[in-house]
């Protein structure tokens, strides 16, 4: 799914012969996502995590930080929506 992922301009899902999910690998993931972000951070020292609706974001990060070290997009891999649409997973 890797490879596909970074190769095709689209794909295709098949369950019991039907096709189940056409599209780009990129809309796919984006019409399938939880639009949740994963921000790691600092704040007096000590290291944490947090995981935030994106629409939140907009107003600022809804906690006290000193250095953010990184953010995350939480989409789902191509695997992930595979399973989601074929009730199973690659073999």
């Amino acid at each position: 799914m890797v490879d596909a992922d970074l190769l095709c301009d689209r794909v295709a899902f098949i369950s019991n012969g039907t096709i189940v999910a056409l599209d780009t690998p990129k809309n796919l993931k984006e019409q399938n996502s939880n639009h949740r972000i994963a921000v790691e951070y600092l704040f007096q020292g000590e290291r944490k995590n947090c995981s935030i609706e994106s629409p939140e974001l907009k107003a600022g990060l809804p906690f006290q930080y000193d250095e953010i070290i990184s953010i995350h997009s939480q989409e789902p891999t191509l695997e992930d929506i595979f399973i989601q649409y074929t009730g199973r997973g690659l073999d």
